[in-house]
């Protein structure tokens, strides 16, 4: 869906972007001839995972007359598409967010729509629908209906093609990105792919993250020219170790299985979700497991943000999220302890607050507080703090209790 928010750097309360996977144009890529051989020289990570998708759009051999993208944000998308894979005789866009451009191709139609409601477009239309990069944007409750719709709209021997960040190795680099809401594995979505009528995908990695011979992680967004290519060519035949998974599967002549592909995305989404929360920081702290649970300690006389992230994106309701912290080495001339907040980072809007006192400490050293919060609507980057003062020893249960009022999240579209 292309909507992603432009890099910055990290503040003392912390605003972490992580690098932004659908970058709208990109910088040259300088070639130069060493001692050592051939260099490329990418201008930022997201450069080159840019080259990496567009290389998978040249290697596709299909040659559709109806083409479906859903989630294009931009006149510059269907640009890419047509000079990266093929100009079909007609291309339809689907996108929610982003208005309209004033100039398109001629052969493009563009609806603005979200991807669970592609109702104007009608049954068994598309040769290929290609969705890159959006999954992962979709609220939990329009999954199911992306699924069917994609069937719906696709003729039986068309082919549906999706690629996005694999959730195992998002969660282990504790990578965030502000507007992602679940993102799936890769034998998940082979799951889910086949429930909702599609043949079984031939799956791809793009960018190896975890190297299959050790379990060692790769540095994300940092490589030596030597391993460059390694990197690349290993995570083809190997989604489960790589950032991205690359999907591409046929529409096949049987109806989805509605309760298999309902319960399928239940369970992930109950899975996901706690993870997608999980992913929280310290700038001052210093990690600690035990027995009672995993904590960020920041020692008496260190102040600054104890606790911050996940930037999650969340959807409009009534939310209360419970933070835990333990106290000790407590300076009795100082009143305030720390602060804990709830901020929506994209806005710089603080939804609650408290101030943490001495007084508010129990005798066992445990300070659990309860803060509510409402939006009005889809909110990103939301973030969960705990800003300390010094004046104590503070530790920082990392696991923020998030609860919407009508449930974790909502799996199932509100009544029209």
């Amino acid at each position: 869906m292309m909507r992603l928010f432009k890099q910055k750097k990290r503040s003392k309360v912390g605003f972490h972007v992580s690098p932004n996977l659908e970058s709208e144009k990109s910088d040259k890529i300088s070639i130069s001839v060493n001692q050592n051989g051939l260099v490329l020289a990418y201008p930022d990570f997201n450069h080159l995972l840019h080259a990496l998708r567009t290389t998978e759009l040249r290697r596709m051999p299909y040659r559709p007359s109806t083409m479906i993208s859903v989630g294009c944000a931009g006149s510059w998308y269907f640009d890419w598409i047509h000079q990266s894979f093929y100009n079909p005789r007609r291309h339809v866009g689907v996108e929610f967010f982003s208005p309209k451009p004033d100039l398109l191709p001629a052969n493009v139609e563009w609806i603005q729509n979200t991807a669970s409601d592609m109702s104007q477009i009608k049954q068994q239309e598309a040769d290929l629908l290609f969705s890159g990069q959006n999954l992962e944007h979709l609220l939990p409750c329009e999954i199911v209906h992306f699924f069917l719709e994609c069937h719906r709209v696709i003729k039986p021997g068309g082919m549906l093609i999706l690629d996005s960040p694999n959730r195992t190795q998002t969660s282990k680099l504790q990578w965030n990105q502000p507007e992602h809401f679940i993102e799936f594995t890769s034998s998940e979505i082979a799951e889910v792919l086949v429930a909702a009528g599609f043949s079984k995908p031939k799956l791809k990695g793009i960018w190896l993250c975890e190297d299959p011979r050790t379990g060692s992680m790769l540095p994300l967004d940092r490589f030596e020219n030597d391993d460059l290519l390694w990197r690349v060519l290993a995570a083809t035949d190997d989604p489960d170790h790589s950032f991205i998974w690359w999907a591409e599967s046929e529409r096949l002549d049987v109806a989805p299985d509605r309760d298999r592909l309902d319960g399928l995305i239940r369970e992930i989404v109950e899975e996901a979700w706690p993870d997608r929360l999980s992913r929280l920081l310290t700038q001052i702290g210093t990690p600690l497991d035990d027995e009672s649970g995993r904590w960020f300690v920041a020692e008496a006389g260190v102040a600054g943000p104890l606790l911050y992230g996940p930037y999650v994106p969340l959807e409009q309701g009534s939310y209360s999220v419970t933070f835990v912290l333990r106290v000790s080495e407590m300076d009795r001339s100082r009143q305030d302890i720390a602060s804990i907040d709830v901020v929506a980072a994209s806005a710089g809007t603080v939804l609650a607050l408290e101030n943490i006192t001495t007084s508010a400490v129990d005798s066992d050293g445990m300070v659990q507080r309860t803060l509510q919060f409402s939006l009005e609507k889809t909110t990103f980057a939301v973030e969960f703090r705990v800003i300390t003062t010094g004046a104590a020893k503070v530790c920082a249960l990392r696991d923020v209790g998030l609860r919407r009022q009508e449930g974790i999240l909502r799996l199932t579209p509100s009544p029209s």
